[in-house]
């Protein structure tokens, strides 16, 4: 497996798996809907099939790292009807041009679908039924897997799906300016507001386990390379939680980066946790690593300075972002 269609590429995952690729020997091709210029660049709509279609033969791809979705938690709720369609309908078009390409797809799902499932103590597992009605993007998300496991128990589409968990670090930033707008993750909007003596809010009662994309982007290589499910085809999809094991609180969170920044804790601000955010996400990363060997291996404050110094690099004194 040599070729990989990095569809939906253009985010923050396949900017840097994109790079983790070609420096391994690999050749990534990215399918995006939006221009750019490159010989591996193919502009990509996967609202309609034939532009998926076309992607997969102009790359001639072994296999397809299905990225592309409607992002936001919380801007899913302002396009409920956007936020499915992409998320479930853009999944089956690439899905049924997989098929008829006979080539396997890894799916990144996310921590999201399990919803109230988690609670203060229990760690998650693939086994548990999930409880995707907290927000629109975790149910989308969800109905996403279920399109390929319809597709892989009657079809016979090849398929893994990588339930992903609190992924940071290096990655396409948003163009914004004077504000934080576009800016997704808690640490990205704590690393921005800290770098330029802005108070940050922290929610109470909140903790995390944080990975690092490079340990995200290997382990969707590994999924691709050594999952049953993609190597067979006719079984249900097989699924992963991906991240790592360590459990920080927000408050650790936010003190750590501003250390790191020499910035004032003081700017640290602890507020209540709206009744929409799961205060605490634990889960077992245990299959993944029993299965297929993953273990992420990149600490918290090293992936943190490391992310601070690509910021850096990308940050003016205006507060602008650049791409």
């Amino acid at each position: 497996m040599k070729r990989f269609l990095l569809v939906g590429g253009g985010g923050t995952i396949g900017y840097y798996f994109e790079r983790m690729l070609t420096k391994q020997g690999l050749v990534p091709f990215v399918a995006n809907h939006g221009r750019k210029a490159g010989d591996n660049y193919i502009r990509t709509d996967i609202m309609y099939v034939d532009d998926v279609r076309k992607a997969i033969r102009s790359s001639n791809a072994d296999c397809i790292i299905h990225l592309a979705a409607e992002v936001s938690r919380r801007g899913s709720e302002t396009n409920l009807a956007k936020t499915m369609s992409v998320n479930v309908v853009g999944t089956l078009n690439v899905g049924i041009a997989a098929i008829e390409a006979n080539v396997p797809v890894v799916y990144t799902s996310t921590s999201e679908v399990y919803g109230r499932t988690f609670g203060p103590t229990t760690a998650v597992t693939e086994d548990m039924t999930p409880d995707p009605f907290n927000n629109m993007y975790g149910l989308s998300k969800y109905q996403g897997e279920q399109t390929l496991e319809y597709l892989a128990r009657r079809h016979e589409l090849r398929a893994s799906i990588a339930r992903i968990f609190m992924t940071y670090g290096e990655g396409k930033v948003p163009r914004t300016k004077q504000t934080l707008e576009g800016i997704y993750t808690a640490m990205g909007i704590m690393i921005v507001g800290l770098m330029h003596g802005q108070p940050i809010d922290v929610h109470i009662g909140t903790a995390r386990q944080w990975c690092h994309i490079d340990d995200t982007c290997r382990g969707l290589l590994m999924m691709a390379q050594k999952a049953p499910s993609i190597l067979n085809g006719g079984r249900p999809p097989n699924i992963y939680n991906l991240g790592f094991e360590p459990l920080y609180t927000s408050r650790y969170l936010a003190e750590t980066i501003a250390d790191i920044l020499g910035a004032d804790r003081a700017l640290i601000r602890d507020v209540p946790c709206p009744s929409d955010t799961i205060p605490v996400k634990i889960a077992s990363f245990e299959k993944i690593r029993r299965e297929l060997g993953f273990e992420a291996h990149i600490a918290l404050k090293d992936g943190i300075r490391s992310y601070i110094d690509w910021m850096r690099l990308r940050v003016k004194d205006d507060d602008s972002l650049l791409l």
